[in-house]
């Protein structure tokens, strides 16, 4: 399904990441694009979704996907505060 997302919007994968935090979010993690867990991600979301395209932050929920997405560059270093 997000596979199909992105091509139907006409999206660069440059500028597609995913975000989750718990075991039913494993499949985007293995899609090969760019991923954020925030610092409350389950365990077992951390142990397959560790690869260098993916970035653990140190905040949580939302947070972490804000500070996910500054660390990818897709949004400026002030959105968000």
């Amino acid at each position: 399904a997000l596979g199909d997302l992105y091509k139907r919007q006409g999206l660069d994968l440059e500028h597609v990441v995913v975000a989750g935090d718990a075991g039913n979010d494993r499949a985007m993690f293995e899609s090969g694009l760019r991923g954020i867990l925030p610092a409350n991600a389950l365990d077992e979301l951390i142990l397959i979704a560790n690869q260098p395209w993916h970035y653990y932050s140190p905040f949580p929920s939302a947070l972490g996907v804000l500070d996910g997405l500054r660390h990818f560059g897709l949004i400026s270093p002030d959105a968000g505060k």
